[in-house]
């Protein structure tokens, strides 16, 4: 099926990558830089030569035709590879299926997902928001507390807070512009009808948050960087070319704390789980266990936990800070039923993954679940 929303020589190298055979050498590199590391595939095929790194639209569609040529390919003629690439491509045609069929077997599978992420994004936009809002007014030397609960619909809503003993309301809007990137619009910041814009994006190593106050001349940044050791939150706010805050802070552990049971038993209680606390009140779950590594990221807000959880390989010869991502998933739950959505890996990521689980849907009502324990015992 054509791809939508994406530029013509996107789609060029798309039809490119399909046509993919003949596979003469393949080198899979990871260099570090500046801005964090770069994971890249080269390969040379037919009469041509391949060259993209994760920064690229079509990396992980690359990966996973790389994997699935050698696969295929090597089994009939030598193809040139050295030792680490070739533990990449066997990475990426294994996953514990038979493990993961059996944490499947209280759910059923869905058409479609009852829980819609553009309704329960705000559980863990919001938090995000609100901070960076704190931070503003306290520029200003004034004191804003937020009420608990959020009157929101389908990313539309109205925050409430008190500011000197008086109710202010923040009109925001969300917008999902591509997964895991958000642009938020709240109204009312500072002063009535001036519009503060924030642009969030999630990814495997953390979040990145900017902000904007045209009127008031406010720029900032908010930015969560993630390994397996640590947390680490920076943020920088100025105004004009004023700089108004900078700190950086290691997030503080919190002991005794846990991902939800359902999080636990999806991912098969793989090491002993670490929790560190997010400054704007979500949780950072840790495990891992040989080169296994865990990571959910758990908001909670008007009776429903939402748990993003990643689920990685680490190289043994690159390190923490590299990567392959075997499963990605979101989970929804409340009182009477959970929902799982499964969700694209990371790049470089599993191709069995992506190919047999990815864009699925799957439900359980709890209600129904316990009765039928209790009717069997």
């Amino acid at each position: 099926m054509e791809q939508t929303g994406i530029s013509q020589e996107q789609r060029d190298t798309l039809r490119r990558i399909k046509t993919i055979s003949d596979l003469k050498m393949v080198k899979v590199y990871h260099l570090f830089g500046g801005d964090g590391s770069v994971m890249g595939v080269l390969a040379y095929y037919g009469d041509s030569v391949i060259n993209l790194c994760n920064a690229d639209a079509c990396f992980a569609e690359l990966f996973d035709r790389i994997a699935e040529v050698y696969a295929r390919e090597a089994e009939e003629k030598e193809i040139i590879a050295d030792e680490e690439t070739l533990r990449f491509l066997k990475d990426a045609c294994v996953f514990p299926t038979d493990e993961f069929q059996k944490c499947l077997a209280d759910y059923e599978e869905q058409d479609a997902p009852s829980f819609l992420p553009k309704a329960f994004s705000y559980l863990y936009v919001l938090p995000i928001v609100k901070f960076i809002m704190e931070g503003i007014y306290r520029q200003k030397e004034e004191k804003i507390q937020f009420e608990s609960r959020t009157g929101q619909w389908f990313g539309r809503g109205i925050l409430e807070a008190v500011m000197e003993e008086q109710l202010r309301r923040f009109p925001f809007v969300i917008l999902e512009t591509v997964e895991g990137s958000y642009e938020v619009t709240v109204q009312n910041v500072l002063k009535p009808g001036n519009p503060l814009k924030v642009l969030i994006r999630f990814g495997d190593y953390g979040m990145a948050a900017t902000y904007e106050d045209r009127f008031f001349l406010i720029r900032g940044s908010l930015l969560l960087r993630m390994d397996q050791e640590r947390a680490v939150v920076s943020h920088s706010m100025r105004e004009g070319e004023r700089t108004l805050e900078e700190w950086e802070e290691n997030c503080e552990e919190a002991a005794g704390m846990l991902p939800t049971r359902e999080v636990r038993r999806l991912t098969m209680e793989k090491g002993d789980w670490r929790a560190l606390c997010l400054p704007w009140g979500d949780k950072l779950f840790l495990a891992g266990e040989g080169r296994e590594r865990l990571r959910v990221y758990a908001s909670e807000g008007d009776g429903v936990t939402v748990s993003h959880v990643s689920h990685y390989q680490i190289p043994e010869e690159w390190g923490e800070q590299a990567r392959f991502c075997l499963s990605a998933l979101r989970l929804y739950e409340r009182e009477d039923a959970a929902e799982l959505h499964l969700l694209e890996p990371g790049a470089p990521g599993s191709s069995i993954w992506r190919e047999k689980y990815s864009g699925r849907y799957f439900g359980r009502n709890r209600h129904e679940q316990r009765a039928s324990t209790e009717g069997a015992i």
